[in-house]
């Protein structure tokens, strides 16, 4: 579990990339919305560790927190635009 650095890198990236370019607060809590309760009834009903190579764990968990991370920081932009 969390052994490829790739991988890792790649989700701190895409984090980083959806909460600096997402702007919209209604885009924001919905994308947020739909991550954590994807990764949610993935961490209950997907038993895998591995898919193809890619480490499920790490993707289910990264989408459970950017997905409260948007929800919360929703607003976040709101005055900029």
């Amino acid at each position: 579990m969390y052994e490829d650095p790739v991988q890792i890198a790649l989700s701190l990236f895409i984090g980083f990339a959806i909460d600096r370019w997402l702007r919209s607060p209604r885009l924001r809590t919905w994308l947020g919305v739909s991550l954590l309760t994807t990764g949610g009834l993935g961490m209950l009903f997907l038993h895998r560790e591995t898919l193809n190579g890619a480490d499920v764990v790490l993707w289910k968990s990264f989408a459970i927190v950017l997905g409260v991370c948007l929800i919360v920081f929703s607003d976040r932009y709101k005055d900029a635009t």
